[in-house]
C-alpha cells in the first residue's frame, strides 16, 4: 500500500462520513419521533430500539463466516450500504400504509442489522488505513466533521419538519426520509472509490465465541468488553425514552426536540479535539473513566429537570444536552481508539464482531426493562405520585444508581494498553476540572478547524 493510496482512502472515507451523516440527521434521529406520531406506547418505544439491536448484535457473528472466505471488506460494505439506503424507502411507506408499529419494527431491524453486518468490516479496513500513532488525530478530525454534517443536517431537518406538520406531519416525515435514504446509497460511492489494502486475515483463526467468553474475565479487553456492555444496559434504561419525555411529558414542539438534538451533536463535534489530547497525554482508560462518571449523571439531572417550570426548563435542557456532547464525544472517542489498541490487527473483524454482540445484548436488555419499568402505573396521589408522576422518571432514577454501580464494580479491572504506567492525577481532578479545563480555547479551535476543513476539497 502506496502512501498516495492511503491518503485518498482516507479521504474518501471523510466523504463517506459526511454522507452518513446526513442520513444520520434527516432519519435515524427522526424515527423515535415517528414512532410517537404512530401512537406508539413506552413498551414500544423500547422494543423499537431493542429488537433491532438484538438482531444487529448476533448478525455480526455472521461476518467471521465472510471473514474466513476472505471475502472483500470493501464489497461487503458496499451491499450494506445500498440495502440500508433502500430500507429507508419503506420505513416510512409500509407503516404509514399500515399504521403498524410492528411493520416500523420489522424494518429497523433489518436497517439495523445491515449497518451492524458492516461494522466489523469497516473497523478491519480503516485499521489497516490508519497508523496507530495517528488514529486520535485522524479519527478526531473525521468525527468532528462528521458532526458538523450532522447538527447542519438536523437543523434543516428539524426546521422542515416543523414547518411542514403545521399541516401534516407525516409528509414531513416523508421527506426526512427519502433525503435519508438517498444519502446513504450516495455514501456508497465513495466505498467504491476508497482503496482496500490486501487482507491479511488468515483463513482460520482458532479463537471461537465460546472461547471469548470463557476467557472474557480473564483479561482487559473481555472486562472492557463486559463494561461497555452494562454501560450499555444501563443507558438504554433510559435512553430509548428521551423522545417521549421531551414531548410528551415536557412538551416540547419538533423544533425544540431539534434545538436538543442538534445542541449535543454540534457540542461533541466541537469538543472532539479538547479530549484527543488529553487520551494522548493520559491514555484511553483514565478519559473512558472520567466521561463516564459524567454519563452516569445525566438521567438525574433530567429527573430533576421535571420539577422545573416555565420557560427555563427549555434552557436547562440545552445546557444539560451540552454537558452531554461533552462527556459523550470523550467517552465514544476513548471507546473506538481502546479497541484498536486492544485487538491484534490479525484477529480484528472476528474480535470486533464478539465484542459488538455483548454491547447489543446490553442494549436490548436495557431498551427491554425501559418498555416494562415505563409502563408501571404510578400512584394517584401521595408522595410517591410527588416522585415519580411518569413511569419514565422511574426509568431516569433506575439507571443514574446502575451506571454507577457498573462504573464502581467494573472499571478498576479495565488497564490501559498504550499508555500502561502513564501517572494520572487525582480522581477530582479528572471529574471536575480536567473536562473543563482550557474549554472555551479548544471551542475555538474545534470550530476554527472544522470551518478551514470545510473550506477545503476532500477528493
Amino acid at each position: 500500500m502506496t502512501e498516495q493510496n492511503r491518503k485518498s482512502a482516507l479521504k474518501h472515507s471523510i466523504s463517506e462520513g459526511k454522507w452518513w451523516a446526513i442520513m444520520w440527521g434527516f432519519g435515524d434521529s427522526f424515527l423515535p419521533a415517528f414512532a410517537v406520531l404512530l401512537k406508539a406506547t413506552n413498551a414500544q418505544l423500547g422494543l423499537l430500539v431493542s429488537i433491532p439491536q438484538l438482531f444487529a448484535a448476533f448478525i455480526q457473528l455472521l461476518a467471521i463466516r465472510f471473514e474466513n472466505n476472505n471475502v472483500s471488506r470493501k464489497n461487503m460494505m458496499l451491499t450494506t450500504t445500498l440495502l440500508q439506503g433502500f430500507t429507508w424507502f419503506a420505513i416510512f411507506l409500509l407503516p404509514w400504509a399500515t399504521g403498524s408499529m410492528v411493520v416500523l419494527i420489522i424494518l429497523a431491524t433489518f436497517y439495523a442489522g445491515m449497518g451492524a453486518m458492516g461494522v466489523p468490516f469497516w473497523v478491519s479496513w480503516m485499521g489497516d488505513l490508519v497508523d496507530q500513532d495517528g488514529r486520535g488525530t485522524y479519527f478526531g478530525r473525521r468525527n468532528r466533521i462528521v458532526g458538523f454534517i450532522t447538527f447542519m443536517s438536523l437543523i434543516v431537518a428539524g426546521t422542515l419538519l416543523d414547518y411542514i406538520s403545521q399541516w401534516t406531519a407525516m409528509a414531513g416525515f416523508a421527506m426526512l426520509f427519502t433525503i435519508a435514504g438517498l444519502a446513504r446509497l450516495y455514501s456508497a460511492r465513495f466505498f467504491k472509490l476508497q482503496y482496500e489494502p490486501e487482507t491479511q486475515l488468515k483463513p482460520e483463526i482458532e479463537y471461537s465465541f465460546l472461547a471469548f467468553i470463557r476467557g472474557m474475565g480473564k483479561n482487559s479487553f473481555g472486562m472492557f468488553t463486559i463494561y461497555v456492555s452494562a454501560m450499555n444496559f444501563a443507558v438504554y434504561i433510559s435512553g430509548p425514552l428521551m423522545v417521549a419525555y421531551w414531548l410528551q411529558v415536557l412538551g416540547f414542539g419538533y423544533f425544540q426536540l431539534t434545538i436538543l438534538m442538534g445542541t449535543i451533536s454540534v457540542s461533541s463535534f466541537l469538543l472532539i479535539s479538547h479530549w484527543g489530547k488529553h487520551i494522548d497525554q493520559y491514555g484511553n482508560r483514565n478519559i473512558l473513566e472520567v466521561t463516564s462518571y459524567i454519563i452516569a449523571l445525566f438521567p438525574l439531572l433530567w429527573y430533576l429537570l421535571h420539577f422545573l417550570h416555565g420557560s427555563v426548563v427549555f434552557y436547562v435542557a440545552i445546557s444539560i444536552q451540552i454537558l452531554g456532547g461533552l462527556a459523550w464525544s470523550g467517552y465514544n472517542l476513548s471507546l473506538g481508539n481502546y479497541v484498536y489498541d486492544a485487538i491484534d490487527p490479525h484477529n480484528r473483524l472476528r474480535m470486533t464482531s464478539y465484542h459488538n454482540v455483548f454491547k447489543g445484548i446490553g442494549l436490548v436488555t436495557g431498551g427491554l426493562l425501559a418498555g416494562v419499568f415505563s409502563s408501571i402505573p404510578v400512584a394517584d396521589s401521595g408522595i410517591f405520585n410527588f416522585l415519580f408522576p411518569n413511569g419514565i422518571l422511574v426509568c431516569f432514577l433506575f439507571s443514574t444508581i446502575a451506571r454507577m454501580m457498573i462504573i464502581k464494580i467494573f472499571m478498576p479491572r479495565i488497564r490501559e494498553i498504550r499508555l500502561e504506567g502513564k501517572h494520572r492525577p487525582p480522581i477530582f481532578y479528572f471529574v471536575a476540572v480536567m473536562p473543563f479545563r482550557g474549554l472555551k480555547s479548544d471551542l475555538l479551535v474545534g470550530l476554527n478547524r472544522t470551518i478551514q476543513k470545510k473550506s477545503l476539497p476532500t477528493q
